[in-house]
């Protein structure tokens, strides 16, 4: 079951809104006109399984060594992000 709640209720009752997401309920946030701005659903993880990447095979040093070029080299060369 949802709760609904607006930004003002959330301000106010953090702690309790978090509680209810513990136990498994969403929120869902409206602004002051009633239309909706989010949804709040608690992370589902299990006990054995961190929340972070665990499905991801580990990372390996230089595993793309070779694969990327850069042509920082070449004549007339501009960085995009300088």
């Amino acid at each position: 079951m949802s709760r609904i709640v607006t930004v003002e209720e959330v301000s106010a009752h953090l702690p309790q809104l978090l509680a209810h997401l513990e136990s498994g309920e969403e929120v869902l946030l409206v602004g002051p006109d009633g239309t909706p701005l989010a949804r709040l659903a608690p992370l589902e993880t299990s006990a054995e399984t961190p929340a972070s990447d665990a499905t991801l095979p580990p990372r390996v040093p230089g595993m793309d060594q070779g694969k990327i070029r850069q042509n920082v080299d070449r004549p007339g060369f501009r960085c995009p992000y300088a």
